[in-house]
């Protein structure tokens, strides 16, 4: 198990498994991207080693979940490989 990953990483498009929703092998769910006017990001396959993900730090666990609606997470990695939430608490850099 490696960190930054999820069971969809492993397993999402897996047969058999309850991962990522697909319709005709193509996923039916998507992110809002911020950066993009709020364009919508499909899951897809990254097959790197090296995953830097977002922001570790308790606010940015709390914008990743957005008050339950779940959307925050590109952003929150977006922003984080920029810079730090410089005086906010959790505040840390991605690396």
């Amino acid at each position: 198990m490696q960190e930054n990953r999820s069971f969809g990483t492993y397993f999402g498009v897996y047969p058999g498994a309850d991962g990522i929703p697909m319709k005709n092998g193509v996923a039916t769910v998507c992110v809002p991207d911020p950066r993009a006017d709020g364009q919508c990001v499909k899951p897809y396959l990254d097959h790197q080693d090296l995953n830097r993900g977002g922001p570790h730090g308790q606010i940015n666990a709390e914008e990743d979940m957005a008050a339950g609606k779940l959307n925050g997470f590109i952003g929150q990695a977006e922003q984080g490989s920029r810079t730090a939430r410089v005086g906010q608490r959790g505040a840390e850099l991605c690396h």
